[in-house]
């Protein structure tokens, strides 16, 4: 097969240059000379796999899973990893129009790469969910957008084959955390590494009442354990100065509640238990939960499309278990991992547990509870 004109090369890469914030980790060549570009004469399905991760839940010890899978598949599978702009909270349409408009882009050519093979793309990114319509429809235009551009630089024009004769099918997957261990984790990473400064700066600015919080109630810095906050925010200073959601931001800082993850992005209602529910079962494939990590990957081996999680033998799969303890502090197995988990509700007294689950709500816990429910268990 003939290699890419040049003039079509230097295209590409000034298209690649748009997005060149943002990691593509994929098992095809990102060479132009090398790179294939055949005439379609067959209909093709793509699949796009949408990764809407929480933080705190071991998802990037999943990416690097998801990821390693790409480096080794001989399929046409590709990673996108997407960390330069996080929307944890609901969108206006503006904000909306441009994560579709940058997933659009980033999955257009990763499936230009691909070509004509069904491709699996995963997209990974801490957001609120969009419909998959939604984003089949915005992959599909800015497919035929790209497909303008080429004309006249590029004479098979894969994009507009692309678009006409190739299906796209989008589904979501994610990661669920024990919500307790979750928020105890969150408030431990604030604290940790080179982010003490941060926080503190940050309640610094809230001891002198500048518009965060109040500074009636007593900060919880760097320097106090996750007891010692939750004891502060149980006294008359706090409950009497500060809401249920500003005492919880001592916590969790201005993470969002699991289930939100699950609701519209752009839903001018408020996120529901119901809600977030409904969309589970309707959009997902999978939902995995850290606490049950060996069920989780047999789970998403069955469930999650285009072989994202396909072993090649059982030492791959005996890998991708031990894995689960390494961003948790255990280095032996999944089952030592869950003892390790179970430490930080431990340190916990009756009543700062009784605090921190009233903090959290009644939704984030039946909907963990819902998720844990509908796990597949291998025994």
């Amino acid at each position: 097969m003939a290699p890419m004109p040049a003039r079509s090369c230097a295209l590409l890469l000034a298209l690649f240059a748009v997005v060149s914030d943002c990691q593509l980790v994929s098992s095809a060549s990102s060479s132009c000379s090398s790179s294939p570009r055949s005439s379609i004469t067959q209909r093709c399905v793509h699949t796009l796999v949408m990764y809407n991760r929480i933080p705190k839940t071991a998802s990037s010890t999943l990416i690097w899973i998801m990821q390693e899978r790409a480096r080794s598949a001989n399929e046409p599978l590709s990673v996108l990893s997407d960390e330069a702009f996080d929307q944890k909270g609901a969108l206006n349409n503006q904000q909306r129009n441009a994560v579709l408009s940058v997933v659009a882009r980033r999955v257009a050519m990763a499936l230009h790469e691909h070509g004509a093979r069904d491709a699996t793309i995963v997209y990974e990114k801490h957001m609120r969910m969009i419909s998959p319509a939604a984003i089949e429809r915005a992959v599909r235009d800015e497919m035929r957008v790209l497909a303008r551009l080429m004309d006249g630089q590029d004479p098979e024009n894969a994009f507009r084959a692309l678009a006409a004769d190739c299906a796209i099918k989008v589904t979501y997957m994610n990661l669920v955390r024990d919500p307790v261990e979750r928020a105890l984790s969150r408030y431990a990473w604030d604290r940790g590494g080179d982010r003490p400064q941060m926080i503190n700066a940050h309640y610094a600015a809230a001891a002198r009442g500048e518009g965060v919080g109040d500074r009636r109630c007593p900060v919880c810095d760097s320097h106090t354990s996750a007891s010692e906050c939750l004891d502060r925010l149980t006294s008359v200073e706090c409950t009497a100065s500060l809401s249920s959601e500003e005492r919880l931001r001592r916590i969790i800082g201005w993470d969002e509640r699991q289930f939100t993850f699950f609701c519209d992005a752009t839903s001018r209602a408020s996120c529901t238990l119901s809600r977030a529910r409904d969309n589970a079962e309707l959009f997902y494939s999978a939902v995995g939960v850290t606490e049950l990590w060996s069920d989780t990957l047999s789970h998403f081996t069955r469930a999650v499309p285009g072989g994202v999680f396909k072993w090649a033998n059982a030492t791959q799969l005996a890998w991708a278990n031990e894995l689960a303890i390494t961003p948790l502090g255990g280095d032996a197995s999944p089952e030592r991992a869950t003892k390790v988990r179970k430490k930080r509700r431990d340190k916990l007294t009756k009543q700062q547990l009784g605090t921190l689950l009233s903090l959290l709500g009644r939704a984030e816990i039946e909907f963990y509870a819902f998720l844990v429910s509908r796990l597949p268990r291998s025994r």
